[in-house]
């Protein structure tokens, strides 16, 4: 990927949704590059399917951005569902996410 665009992304579902917007692919399409149901791609939109490490791996296959870019980003988020539960202030909500980072490709 060569964007360098800055995106504050407050859930991996929304930095996906970004991406599927910037390679101009839908969820149907996407889900069949990554070898998943179209019902679990929309699952990681809405936040109710959880990044795996195997679902890391194969997001990160398929879109250039590291494994480590897509656990880091379900740890911040399912960390700050916690918060907002328990009324802490939220952590990763504000962070800016770089889309087009260098990453070790794994295609």
């Amino acid at each position: 990927m060569t964007s360098r665009a800055i995106y504050t992304a407050h859930s991996p579902g929304e930095a996906l949704k970004m991406v599927l917007a910037e390679q101009g692919l839908t969820q149907k399409a996407f889900a069949l590059r990554v070898g998943r149901t179209q019902k679990f791609v929309g699952g990681l939109i809405n936040g109710s399917v959880f990044v795996t490490p195997k679902t890391a791996i194969q997001l990160a296959r398929a879109t250039g951005l590291s494994v480590e870019y897509w656990m880091a980003l379900e740890k911040a988020y399912r960390a700050d569902e916690v918060a907002l539960r328990e009324g802490a202030p939220k952590t990763a909500a504000t962070r800016q996410t770089s889309l087009g980072q260098s990453n070790a490709r794994l295609r």
